[in-house]
């Protein structure tokens, strides 16, 4: 039974994805992308590259390649989200609309490169509270410092909400939103991919087997 509002939604994503710096590669060298081993090598890459970005930035100042690196960062997280939901919502459909037999080349490997994305959003979020750290009231801990930004990042996409960092600007505030949306959205979808893997025991139960 066709759903016009799942083909409108696939149609959306799948746009959506023409706009991604990795769909600009696969276009640039379409052989090298078509291997797993590029794509691992993109995903783990860019969760070095964040990590990087977070250890070298400076205390108390925005520079100009921090100003890059969070803007290239904003594309990542969008690419990451927006590959996901194909992935776990649309790419089946669109396999079975078009008469195509749909096969992913592990769901271990689908998880773990699903958990890399998941510490990279992460990290990307720690850079951009620790550059708009002026944003924020933190009388207790310093969000401009690596240790500070990683904590606020983990407390807000953990939704724990201690309290003792706090917007005090629109800025600061539609970071913790972007985050706490974004972080809900990959913590379900890494959720749903990890179930997926789990097999169901045995049954003494006739009604369960």
């Amino acid at each position: 039974m066709d759903s016009f509002i799942v083909a409108r939604w696939a149609w959306v994503f799948d746009w959506l994805r023409t706009l991604s710096p990795f769909n600009l590669v696969r276009f640039l060298a379409p052989e090298k992308t078509k291997t797993s081993g590029f794509v691992d090598c993109w995903v783990v890459g860019h969760s070095v590259l964040v990590l990087l970005c977070l250890a070298l930035s400076p205390q108390g100042d925005f520079r100009w390649w921090e100003k890059v690196a969070l803007a290239y960062g904003a594309i990542r997280v969008f690419e990451t989200v927006v590959y996901q939901a194909n992935v776990l919502l649309f790419e089946e459909w669109r396999a079975k609309k078009a008469g195509k037999k749909y096969a992913v080349r592990g769901y271990k490997r689908l998880v773990i490169l699903a958990a890399h994305t998941y510490l990279e959003i992460l990290l990307w979020f720690a850079l951009a509270f620790r550059n708009f750290s002026p944003s924020f009231v933190s009388p207790h801990i310093q969000l401009d410092t690596f240790v500070g930004s990683i904590y606020f990042a983990l407390v807000t996409v953990a939704t724990i909400g201690y309290g003792d960092i706090t917007p005090k600007e629109l800025t600061g505030a539609w970071l913790v939103v972007f985050q706490s949306i974004i972080g809900l959205f990959m913590t379900l979808m890494l959720f749903a991919r990890f179930v997926g893997l789990l097999r169901s025991p045995d049954t003494l139960d006739e009604t369960e087997q």
